[in-house]
């Protein structure tokens, strides 16, 4: 099994200023500090032995603030010589489909041949839609144009293309890639919803399952979306699965562990807005989340409707020993049949020691014995009609 690291800058420490309007004060500490050492983790990436470093892309948010993930994985392509690079993703509805296509290929050339899974999705967050000037109304159908001129501009030498939101004219993509067919084909996307799965599934993409759900809940994505894949005459894929790490030696720790996992799904929950219905109610192609607002809000509790994750760290996450996460990924890989698992390493106001203290207690003792294990598809995974 893969193993890669998700660099990720979340500012836990702004949601009070954020929250209470505190628009005099500076962030505390800055914004540079807090990605300063998302590098600083990222780069232990590839000395450490992991396979991949997985980038986000959030705009104007607290949440995980890299606003690029082409720019990012440039960077991280000249920092490094060995992994590959994955997105977590690309959200295609903000981006015109010729830009990101052109990023794609310079990319694909920057890597000298080393691989990237381009990883994209629809995007939530109601805050990032409106500071692009983007109506979210809009974001099935800018994403299913995105996805066809992509398509026609990397596998073609001319292409034109006439649509509700993009009109090209007879135009080709430059540089070309240095393989447009295997680039292709290792794109993927992230989904929660039936609506997004079915979306994802029409044009045969793999799959990044990127929320804290529950081990149900994700066995019952991966088969349900290899069904729909199957349905369309696409061959049936494995997983990439993130997740949030926090690896100790020490019993009494494993608690701050969970502590950081949960603050997070309040965090999560914040910046999606999916504690206040108004933010969905009216929304074409968001009517799971308009319901699952609706059941948040009458609750009053956000993370355990809204992520499932009260006590799911105890199943799916890799919080806790290193004994405990080699057990649980296993377990999580014969579930999911997942091919690859991500990990975000620090997250929830997590200080930086201890983020760099698990990243290399997991490197030692869990990332060599999961590489070792096999990732094989299995039978909860396959499609229901075969």
């Amino acid at each position: 099994m893969k193993v890669g690291i998700v660099t990720s800058s979340f500012h836990s420490a702004d949601w009070e200023r954020i929250n209470t309007a505190g628009w005099s004060r500076a962030p505390s500490p800055s914004d540079a500090d807090v990605i300063g050492e998302t590098i600083a983790l990222g780069r232990l990436a590839e000395p450490l032995g992991f396979d991949s470093i997985w980038i986000g892309e959030h705009f104007g948010t607290a949440y995980s603030m890299w606003p690029d993930v082409m720019q990012s994985m440039a960077f991280w392509a000249g920092e490094t010589e060995r992994v590959s690079l994955g997105s977590c993703v690309n959200v295609l509805p903000w981006w015109h489909p010729v830009t990101l296509a052109a990023k794609a290929a310079m990319l694909d050339i920057m890597l000298e041949g080393r691989d990237y899974t381009w990883g994209v999705g629809r995007g939530i967050a109601p805050t990032e839609y409106a500071e692009l000037g983007i109506d979210r109304n809009e974001a099935r159908g800018r994403f299913d144009e995105a996805m066809e001129v992509i398509r026609l501009g990397l596998s073609q030498e001319r292409f034109s293309y006439n649509g509700k939101y993009f009109q090209i004219p007879e135009a080709s993509i430059r540089p070309q890639p240095r393989d447009a067919e295997a680039l292709l084909a290792r794109m993927a996307c992230a989904f929660t919803t039936t609506a997004s799965m079915e979306v994802a599934a029409q044009h045969g993409l793999g799959q990044l399952l990127v929320t804290a759900g529950t081990l149900d809940d994700m066995v019952d994505k991966v088969r349900t979306y290899n069904t729909l894949l199957h349905e369309g005459g696409h061959e049936p894929n494995q997983a990439t699965i993130l997740l949030w790490l926090y690896c100790t030696e020490d019993p009494d720790e494993i608690a701050a562990g969970n502590a950081y996992f949960d603050q997070y799904s309040v965090e999560v929950a914040m910046h999606y807005g999916l504690t206040d219905p108004s933010n969905f109610d009216g929304i074409k192609g968001y009517e799971a989340y308009l319901k699952l607002a609706k059941q948040a809000a009458a609750a009053g509790d956000t993370f355990r409707l809204v992520q499932g994750a009260a006590g799911s760290s105890a199943v799916t996450q890799p919080i806790g020993t290193p004994e405990q996460i080699i057990r649980r990924m296993r377990s999580l890989q014969e579930a999911t049949s997942c091919k690859e698992i991500i990990l975000v390493p620090q997250y929830s106001g997590m200080p930086f020691e201890k983020a760099e203290a698990s990243v290399r207690l997991f490197a030692e003792k869990v990332l060599p014995v999961l590489q070792a294990d096999s990732a094989p598809i299995h039978e909860a995974s396959l499609p229901v009609t075969v």
